[in-house]
């Protein structure tokens, strides 16, 4: 856990979110500082070959698993996305296969796609509204920027959808182009609140990220916790009150089967 908190660390130093307020378009246009949603996408498009992909694969290649699961595996893969090597691996195999099977053109055009698939257009018209104000898509693996998502070809088959943002909460959706149009998406900031006085989502403090409210304000998503108290100071009320009738019982005790005379007092 140590190690892959400092791999976030490393990994987001210097980038940052931002704050509600914040146009990212004028950010990006007076600002150098690297945006996380940038630093997001580099790091997914980085991401290594699983091991077990590499393995299932060749054991496919050698007939040690059979067709029907090993398209099993393809589409619980499909849902988690495919880097650009693991993309390459699989449509090797789907083309080297001596397996006749129908569905491997469709799976060749999922991964890979050329003038023999079917395809259809991503327009923003059919994109939720509230989507198009994110920085990146993250599809099937592969970032592509805003800028390039207007009229960008696509296979008819389901993909992973993750949308990035610096500012808004990632938004993430397995299923067809066409039902995607059909998410009702509410959008959250990953941060609310003045500089003063702000609250940020859980899972950002994983990150040394910064987060910038303005020119003159930036904050740290590491924040410092007051120390935990001691035992003492989360127990001292019931410390001190089972003392006082531990103290109590035994002054009770000393005096069992004792006299005592009460004389007048000097004053009567």
């Amino acid at each position: 856990m140590k190690i892959f908190m400092l791999f976030l660390q490393l990994s987001f130093a210097d980038s940052f979110i931002v704050s509600p307020n914040v146009d990212l378009k004028a950010f990006k246009i007076e600002h150098i500082h690297n945006l996380w949603a940038d630093t997001e996408s580099k790091r997914i498009e980085n991401t290594p070959v699983r091991s077990e992909l590499v393995r299932e694969t060749q054991d496919f290649l050698e007939n040690k698993i059979h067709l029907t699961e090993y398209e099993n595996r393809l589409e619980l893969w499909s849902r988690s996305g495919w880097s650009e090597d693991e993309r390459e691996i699989l449509f090797d195999a789907l083309t080297k296969s001596t397996k006749s099977h129908k569905s491997f053109e469709i799976w060749k055009c999922r991964l890979k796609l050329d003038d023999t698939c079917p395809r259809e257009l991503l327009q923003s018209s059919r994109i939720p509204k509230a989507l198009l104000e994110y920085e990146w898509l993250v599809l099937d693996g592969r970032p592509i920027p805003r800028i390039q998502w207007e009229k960008m070809p696509l296979s008819q088959s389901p993909h992973q959808w993750i949308f990035l943002s610096s500012k808004y909460k990632t938004f993430q959706f397995f299923g067809e182009l066409s039902k995607l149009n059909l998410q009702n998406v509410e959008t959250e900031f990953w941060v609310n609140g003045s500089c003063e006085d702000f609250q940020l989502d859980p899972w950002m403090r994983q990150m040394d990220l910064k987060i910038y409210f303005s020119q003159s304000c930036q904050k740290s998503t590491i924040v410092s916790l007051p120390p935990e108290p001691s035992f003492y100071e989360k127990n001292k009320g019931a410390i001190w009150g089972t003392l006082g009738i531990a103290a109590g019982v035994i002054l009770l005790q000393s005096f069992k089967g004792k006299t005592f005379i009460i004389e007048k007092p000097g004053f009567m």
